[in-house]
């Protein structure tokens, strides 16, 4: 009978799906167009995709492919991306698919879309994986896009080195698909890496043959790019009439404004203030200032006020310079009441569209509700069976918990008792300095304290035990068995003190057989820094590294490193002063700050509540 149920659930759940994919079948011819045109009028293709009606959400396949088109096609178009909501869908449903050209598209649009949003990081990973799914496939169009953007994001942050690669397979791609547009922007980015290497010969290369092969497909905008920033490269190397020559022939390609024209001027303008042709510079910067652009007029303005500046035209310069500085308070106030507006339109926009897709999707979701309420049930009938089985097992867990808590009760006791017979030995050497020290009457009130803690401590270690006994008496079964387990780690405790008196014993033992050392301990006297040093290399040979691990952990001078070596010798604050030739209150002094650094590093449970001496002793 329950067989039967969950065949039925499964024959159900696999009509839901059914019903949610209605991916089968030709793209929509609105959709079909608006590809074809992408790459050759990507506004075209723009219009078609606004004016259609947008695919039913229900339709993952019609609205995925509408979502990814309408990204690329504002993408070609230049529009900025404020918004990741359509390539989400896009993304996810293409994602789940065997289509690796579609695959690497969203890939790609995520990764522009991220690099607009300031998402580098996430813009890099989209990037790296669309060039592994473009791969798979034959479009070299979208491999040059991919390996480009993938070459700028690396180049507009200097890793010239990652970026190089990437732009030579993009140029590969570009080449194989006989796209002049793409040939010319592969040249021309692999000239700018070279810029950024200042390898001003290769970079002037690689422009000439971006340029040559612009010319022979008539690429106006490419040639209009490549003759601008061939331009730069001439007037970084300060050969402004190269430069000039160049900017000119990017102003007569510039037919249709493929970059601002104003701009142009302005360089134009610049170098001819370089070169000192003055009034040829106050000519094109005077119809710079005419430009639409606020941000060209306030470059022409400066322009015009250096130049003034430079024929000691003060009066003049003066004026050019209080219109500078009105034009950059504008774009200053100007700029944040732009950026809202432009997210407020978007917001709008978007806004509207998932209201659109909100209700189609509750008209498809009223017929699935129905489906996932009949599965519900049977979900039900599943969760009370799982439960009539758990609690067969119940009484089984049960008694292994018991005996969980034992063995754990037992453990702990272990480990307490090993713990009191560490502080029982922290006791005993504590009460022998509190011997030597009786005249330092701030040491002797702090190791008091400690010495109190520790008994304190091993008070309720023996309160813990003994409720952990009666944990045990209440969970065993068998007082033998649990005699047993008691014995058994009853050595294992006798076994860990003898081994701590041994270590402790062993540790002398190696000190006296240390020249450095031993003398050290029997005639504390003042060391040079060079003797000094020794002291702490051989600390150093006993103690595993003391000075390396306590550097690593605490950051601590020189001059305290060998303090603690001291205090690891359990030097008195008389002896030490000695040592290092200053008084023993001196001595509490630096013990004190180093205890204050230690509670800064560890908290104030390391700190406060046991002596510098005890730590130094235990690390």
């Amino acid at each position: 009978m329950i067989n039967r149920f969950y065949l039925w659930a499964f024959f159900v759940l696999f009509m839901l799906v059914s019903c949610d994919r209605k991916d089968a079948g030709a793209l929509l011819p609105d959709l079909v167009k608006a590809e074809t045109l992408m790459y050759t009028h990507p506004d075209s293709a723009l219009l078609i995709l606004e004016r259609m009606q947008t695919p039913s959400p229900s339709n993952r396949y019609q609205n995925a492919t509408w979502c990814l088109l309408m990204t690329q096609a504002r993408d070609k178009n230049n529009e900025k991306h404020t918004s990741d909501s359509l390539i989400n869908t896009a993304y996810d449903y293409f994602a789940e698919q065997e289509n690796s050209q579609r695959k690497a598209l969203a890939a790609n649009y995520q990764g522009r879309i991220n690099e607009d949003m300031g998402n580098i990081e996430k813009a890099t990973h989209y990037f790296l994986e669309a060039s592994f799914e473009v791969e798979k496939t034959d479009d070299h169009q979208l491999a040059f896009l991919v390996y480009s953007n993938l070459g700028l994001i690396y180049l507009y942050r200097s890793l010239n080195e990652y970026a190089m690669p990437p732009l030579q397979k993009a140029y590969e791609h570009a080449s194989l698909s006989n796209n002049a547009e793409y040939i010319s922007s592969s040249l021309s980015y692999i000239a700018r890496v070279y810029a950024k290497q200042f390898k001003w010969d290769e970079s002037i290369k690689y422009y000439e043959k971006a340029i040559e092969v612009a010319k022979k497909a008539n690429e106006g905008r490419e040639l209009t790019r490549g003759y601008c920033e061939l331009s730069g490269i001439y007037t970084r190397k300060k050969n402004y009439e190269l430069a000039l020559d160049n900017i000119r022939k990017a102003l007569i390609y510039n037919k249709k404004e493929y970059l601002a024209a104003d701009q142009i001027l302005l360089r134009i303008g610049d170098l001819y203030r370089f070169i000192n042709k003055n009034d040829s510079a106050n000519y094109y910067l005077q119809k710079a200032i005419l430009s639409d652009n606020i941000y060209t007029v306030r470059s022409a303005y400066h322009a015009l006020y250096l130049l003034n500046k430079e024929q000691q035209k003060y009066k003049e310069a003066i004026e050019y310079n209080d219109e500078y500085l009105i034009y950059s308070d504008s774009i200053q106030k100007t700029a944040l009441s732009r950026e809202v507006v432009e997210l407020q339109e978007k917001y709008n926009k978007e806004k509207l569209q998932n209201e659109k897709n909100q209700l189609q999707m509750e008209k498809d979701s009223t017929v699935r509700n129905g489906l996932l309420l009949f599965i519900l049930l049977i979900s039900m009938l599943g969760i009370i069976i799982y439960i009539y089985q758990r609690k067969l097992i119940r009484k089984e867990h049960t008694i292994q918990k018991n005996e969980e808590e034992i063995r754990l009760c037992l453990l702990k006791i272990h480990k307490n008792e090993s713990l009191i017979n560490t502080n029982e030995n922290r006791m005993q050497e504590l009460a022998l300095q509190i011997e030597e020290n009786q005249d330092v009457q701030e040491q002797l009130e702090e190791q008091q304290n400690a010495l109190l803690d520790i008994q304190r401590q091993n008070n309720d270690l023996h309160e813990e035990n003994a409720q952990l006994q009666l944990s045990i008496g209440h969970y065993s079964k068998s007082l033998l068995e649990k005699a047993k387990e008691l014995d058994a780690l009853k050595v294992l405790s006798d076994e860990k003190t003898c081994s701590l008196e041994r270590e402790k014993f062993l540790c002398n033992q190696l000190i006296r057989k240390t020249p450095v050392l031993d003398s050290l301990k029997r005639s504390p006297k003042y060391l040079e820094s060079g003797e000094l040093y020794a002291v702490q290399e051989a600390i150093n040979e006993l103690f595993d590294s003391f000075t390396v691990r306590l550097s690593k952990q605490i950051p601590l001078s020189d001059d305290d490193l060998l303090l603690c070596c001291l205090l690891k010798l359990r030097l008195t604050n008389s002896e030490i002063g000695t040592i290092l030739n200053i008084t023993a209150d001196s001595v509490s002094k630096r013990k004190q700050r180093i205890k204050a650094r230690i509670i800064h590093e560890f908290g104030q449970d390391l700190g406060s509540k046991r002596t510098l001496d005890l730590f130094v002793w235990e690390f």
